[in-house]
């Protein structure tokens, strides 16, 4: 039987994540505070937290965030993880279908803003229970993105190109509309994108943990027409750093920007003491994958995404 999950339960959905059989699919999830500040992050939906308990033990918990799309509706991300002692017996369909009843709910509800319509599975390579529960489900394969590593080695010097200056994000106003307008210029060809907002660029700054310098801005001719962000955070007891968007308009593409960006950042991490940096990045993009790989990363999983209709 499926019963809600609350945040008092985060020690046992850790617990669960620990299983060695997880360590790709959910390690972002056990690094310091994550699951606690996903629990805050408006797109964490509660209602839809469910987990199945074994003898006073969970062995097995869906959730659910939420990414918005350029319908106006919205992209349910669920995760799911069973114990492997306790797989085959179903638990994993019904955590999925309990999860699809309350965002149905959600729907429902008078001040659902916006309307969820599309749900979507994700799981490390390969993975055959995985691709088989996705089909089961009629979820359709979309997406594969890499994700990759890079230790700690010297970073070259960025190269920048001629006319184009740099600034971090300096918490200002101002500066909250130059973030935003740097993302949306770069990344309006990429997949599932949604227009950003200032109030998207004001929640990152507001989140727990989050610095100033860990986003800069790429202007020419005082335009902002790039940006890289950045985090850092602790695993296992060492300082890992990630490199969570690197976004360039495509009229500045093709001239080592975005190198230049990521070389950047690669050193202001380092110099934090960063042991290594990760990232993910899109196995259907033309260049950056090739970039990354040029800059000391290689791929240590791929993940594969699967969507299907609310």
């Amino acid at each position: 039987m499926t019963t809600p999950l609350t945040r008092a339960c985060l020690p046992e959905v850790r617990a669960l994540l620990r299983a060695p059989e997880f360590a790709k699919d959910f390690a972002t999830q056990l690094t310091d505070g994550w699951l606690e500040a996903m629990w805050r992050a408006g797109d964490f939906i509660a209602e839809a937290a469910t987990g199945i308990w074994n003898a006073g033990q969970l062995v097995a918990c869906g959730w659910v965030q939420t990414l918005p799309l350029a319908d106006g509706t919205a992209q349910a991300l669920v995760r799911l993880a069973v114990h492997p002692a306790h797989r085959r017996q179903g638990h994993g369909s019904a955590i999925l279908e309990e999860i699809v009843r309350r965002l149905l709910a959600v729907n429902a509800a008078a001040d659902s803003t916006p309307r969820i319509s599309l749900l979507a599975l994700f799981a490390v390579q390969p993975c055959e229970e995985a691709a088989a529960f996705a089909a089961r489900h009629e979820f359709a394969s979309v997406r594969f993105f890499h994700h990759m590593e890079r230790e700690a080695q010297p970073v070259p010097e960025p190269a920048w190109p001629d006319g184009i200056t740099t600034r971090t994000f300096d918490g200002s106003d101002a500066m909250l509309e130059t973030w935003n307008a740097a993302y949306n210029v770069g990344f309006a060809s990429h997949f599932r994108y949604t227009p950003g907002t200032v109030a998207d660029c004001r929640q990152l700054a507001a989140a727990p943990g989050f610095e100033t310098e860990n986003v800069r801005i790429a202007f020419h001719d005082s335009q902002p027409i790039g940006l890289v962000r950045v985090d850092r955070h602790s695993r296992d007891g060492a300082l890992c750093g990630e490199v969570e968007i690197i976004a360039v308009a495509p009229e500045h593409r093709g001239q080592g920007l975005g190198r230049a960006l990521l070389r950047q950042a690669l050193r202001d991490l380092l110099s934090h003491g960063c042991r290594r940096v990760q990232l993910m990045v899109d196995a259907d993009s033309a260049a950056a994958p090739r970039l990354y790989a040029s800059e000391g990363f290689t791929t240590i999983a791929v993940r594969r995404h699967w969507e299907r209709p609310l």
